[in-house]
């Protein structure tokens, strides 16, 4: 697995660049690659590759590779060098790695263009040496001074085209920021929004910071339930997914925290008397689903109980993580016979589930849920969950492919080869990171809305690693203090229970000598004496030890050596 992420990717300031592109030895070493938007859904961005030349070439991936293999800088860009820019750079990196080897590919540096396109416009956007006008967008490009002259009218005309795209993206804005705020006061309870990624998670915030983020859509957010969920846009996908990947947990991680193993059928074996389904009726998630898998998805269950210490599941949520679809949101009518609905924590009541049923809106069972699951799923499919182990277990599935946000977080705080000392919950990871309320103290769980605030909890681990690592920080620190007091207090406890034992011990002796008298003092030394007596036994002499032999002989049983027997005179 490559070791090449986000974080480690270096940027090039914009000066950096330009003094690389006006050197008379490093053109010739240099390479860009401008990253556009294939302006499509589900397809990858176009790679624009510059050598030079007036022309940008437009490439795939492979070609790319072979292209710049004895190029020794390659530097990406887009617009603001947050989406598409660091994504494609990404791919490259690793897919060059993996054709290449690593120590071929160390040999190339790999960057990206610190601010994107529109820093490097501000500054140089006119310098003719350094950036052409081609289809009435400027680019860093080498360019003779005599192509300059037609470079910046072709200039001016890209910036009104980009003023004016501007001009209706903020009108487009305000009409739909109107609607939702029409819908909201109707009392809508599922709606997509218009908010930035940068805007305040909770619904009671969301006036405050409506500032817009360039992208496809990553302005609209999703909301349910009164909170607000993340949206990426197609090159935000791309990324998202290919750091996703990295963050697959082990099987032997998985096995420390629970999880079902087919691949470990000896070493975990489901305890029967806890467990609703039995293993032999577990199953591998697809290898090939003839219905077009999702590359990743997002679930949670809300369980009854049916016997003692035995759950089943009785409502199913999963939600496409890429694109935030919600794919299945579904009652699941229990198999056995319930015997706690749990509905303070699950929300799950008889009346809500016959209703469901009578309707036609529940699904028939575990099996029915497991292959409603299966629709969207195959072997390849990253399942993230929250403590996905339990929901693995009540819908009887194998799958290896996971990303559980209790792991994540929990090896932020206390390192991927330690045992977990603690885990934390949806509710406070939710709090801490996205500002998110659910989970009230007075009302119960919210299938879909956990299923949602589970994946922006993973999102925002992935896209700001450094404010994972913060709060592991502290985290780690406030565990550490707490077991510091916590073993402070029972020292003092212990301390507190001697003392006690000791004076209890000094009371009782000075009540039986008072109580007793002189004559008392000399009984309890006549009792110290034999007692030093009895601890002092083992020095007896052996010829006072009463035998066997003896005794028989005294019975009239003959003696074991000589036959002798004393009734036979």
């Amino acid at each position: 697995m490559s070791s090449i992420t986000i974080a480690t990717l270096p940027r090039m300031s914009r000066d950096a660049l330009s003094a690389l592109l006006l050197s008379t030895s490093t053109p010739s070493k240099l390479a860009i690659v401008d990253v556009r938007d294939s302006g499509k859904p589900r397809r990858r961005p176009h790679l624009l590759l510059n050598l030079g030349s007036k022309l940008f070439t437009r490439v795939r991936l492979p070609e790319l590779i072979r292209t710049l293999k004895d190029k020794e800088k390659v530097v990406f860009h887009c617009a603001l060098s947050q989406q598409r820019g660091p994504s494609a750079a990404l791919r490259y990196a690793r897919e060059r790695e993996r054709v290449l080897g690593v120590e071929e590919s160390q040999k190339q540096e790999v960057y990206v263009l610190e601010g994107g396109f529109v820093q490097w416009q501000e500054k140089y956007g006119k310098d003719t040496r350094l950036t052409e006008a081609k289809k009435k967008k400027a680019v860093p490009n080498l360019v003779t001074p005599a192509q300059g002259s037609s470079a910046q009218q072709e200039e001016q005309q890209g910036n009104q085209q980009v003023q004016q795209q501007e001009q209706r993206q903020h009108e487009h804005k305000q009409q739909q920021q109107q609607q939702v705020q029409l819908l909201m006061d109707k009392g809508v309870k599922k709606i997509a929004t218009v908010f930035s990624h940068t805007s305040s998670t909770t619904l009671h915030d969301h006036v405050k910071n409506t500032e817009p983020v360039s992208g496809f859509l990553n302005e609209v957010r999703l909301y349910y339930n009164g909170n607000f969920f993340m949206t990426l846009t197609p090159a935000e996908q791309e990324l998202v997914y290919a750091d996703l990947l990295t963050k697959c947990h082990s099987l032997v991680r998985l096995h420390k925290q629970g999880y079902t193993m087919s691949s470990l059928a000896q070493g975990n074996q489901v305890n029967s008397k806890k467990a609703t389904i039995a293993r032999c009726h577990f199953l591998e998630t697809p290898v090939l689903n003839l219905y077009g898998a999702r590359r990743a998805v997002v679930i949670d269950c809300e369980m009854v109980q049916v016997r003692r210490w035995q759950r089943e599941v009785a409502f199913l949520s999963a939600v496409d993580f890429l694109t935030g679809e919600v794919l299945i949101n579904n009652y699941v009518q229990p198999s056995g016979k319930v015997t706690d609905w749990t509905t303070r924590i699950s929300g799950i009541t008889p009346a809500a589930m016959a209703e469901a049923v009578a309707r036609g809106q529940a699904l028939d069972g575990w099996q029915s849920a497991r292959q409603e699951l299966y629709k969207y799923i195959d072997s390849q499919t990253i399942l993230i969950g929250h403590s996905l182990n339990s929901d693995l277990n009540v819908l009887g599935i194998y799958h290896s492919r996971v990303v559980d946000s209790v792991i994540l977080a929990s090896e932020a705080v206390f390192g991927y080869s330690s045992a977990f000392k603690r885990l934390y919950g949806l509710k406070t990871l939710s709090e801490v990171f996205l500002k998110l309320q659910i989970q009230s103290d007075n009302h119960p769980h919210v299938c879909l809305e956990d299923t949602l605030a589970t994946r922006d909890v993973v999102l925002s681990f992935l896209r700001n690693p450094e404010g994972l690592e913060v709060w592991a920080g502290n985290a780690k620190a406030k565990y550490d203090a707490e077991q510091k007091q916590r073993e402070t207090r029972r020292r003092q406890k212990k301390n507190e229970k001697a003392k006690i034992a000791a004076k209890q011990q000094q009371a009782t002796a000075k009540q039986l000598s008072t109580s007793c008298g002189p004559q008392g003092n000399a009984s309890l030394l006549l009792l110290s004496e034999e007692s030093s007596d009895i601890e002092g036994y083992d020095q007896y002499d052996d010829s006072e030890t009463l035998r066997w032999e003896d005794i028989a002989e005294a019975c009239g049983w003959p003696h074991p050596d000589t036959g002798y027997d004393p009734w036979s005179d």
